[in-house]
């Protein structure tokens, strides 16, 4: 049997350490204060269909947020003009967007699942160097540090801005490169 060292640890972020805490409410706490009323039910029911029309139109082998020519901000806008679409209303404004877009980077719109932080603490603990892995945008390394889930040990978030998708082999591939470069030992 083969002596297997493990030397790091990668975790996807959403639904593995942290979770939204109302997402259909702030969703429709946002648009209502821009003119858009809708049930949040309606509201919960379209971001789900919209997720999974955009996840099924998305090439695997690719970033969702780069394919996009205004980048994450335009992608999470024309998210949000699907899931109004869905419930039956008429496209949001672009402050309503863009108040989304900035919110879902604030730390008291997520809920950091109870058993994370003391799990963490265990495997730092056990010398394990830390990655998220994840199809995140280009904020998630900023929301980790104010959920105060990152510290000087842990690796940058593998996802943001690696030009793959989460269920990409390639990705995990790569965060466990980056790790095993970190750690000085050889790339096969």
């Amino acid at each position: 049997m083969r002596h297997v060292t493990i030397h790091a640890v990668s975790l996807d972020a959403t639904r593995t350490l942290f979770e939204p805490r109302d997402l259909a409410s702030d969703y429709a706490r946002v648009l209502a204060r821009h003119g858009t009323e809708l049930a949040t039910a309606a509201i919960g029911g379209a971001i789900v269909d919209a997720w999974a029309e955009f996840s099924a139109a998305s090439d695997p082998a690719r970033d969702r947020f780069a394919n996009e020519p205004g980048g994450s901000r335009q992608f999470w806008r024309r998210y949000l003009d699907r899931v109004c679409a869905l419930a039956g209303a008429p496209r949001p404004s672009r402050f309503a967007a863009a108040e989304l877009y900035d919110s879902f980077a604030r730390p008291e719109l997520w809920r950091v699942y109870p058993d994370v932080r003391p799990a963490l603490e265990q495997l730092g603990a056990a010398g394990l160097r830390l990655a998220v892995v994840s199809n995140w945008d280009e904020r998630l390394p900023l929301l980790l540090a104010r959920l105060e889930l990152i510290a000087g040990r842990h690796q940058p978030p593998a996802g943001s801005g690696q030009a793959i998708e989460k269920n990409e082999k390639r990705q995990n591939d790569k965060a466990s490169q980056r790790a095993r470069g970190d750690l000085g030992e050889r790339q096969p």
